[in-house]
Parts: C-alpha cells; structure tokens; sequence
C-alpha cells in the first residue's frame, strides 16, 4: 500500500500541484481510506518527503 501511495501521490502532485492536492484526493485515487496516508506517512508533507527520497534514490 505504501509504494501505491507514493504512485498516487506523484502523479496527482504532478497534475495538480502539491497545494492543490489534497490527502482525500489521493485515497480517493485509490479507493482507500484516509488511515492509510495516516498510517504510512503521518502527514501529506511527509508523504512528498518520502517520495522525492525515493525518485533521489533512483538517479
């Protein structure tokens, strides 16, 4: 669930701005609930911090 998180999220970040994003938006993209990011994440910023740690781990 967690990389479909950060799927989500850098797509939806990537469409519609991170402020414009919500963390609704993406559990809706998904079709999960709201807990998750909460689970995973804690916080919409620490969900972009973990996603721009995984796309730096890439290069």
């Amino acid at each position: 669930m967690r990389e479909e998180l950060l799927d989500a999220a850098e797509e939806l970040f990537a469409e519609r701005g991170f402020e414009k994003t919500s963390v609704r938006d993406i559990t809706n993209h998904l079709g999960v609930r709201l807990a998750a990011v909460n689970y995973h994440f804690d916080s919409k910023l620490n969900l972009l911090i973990e996603m721009i740690h995984r796309r730096a781990g890439s290069l």
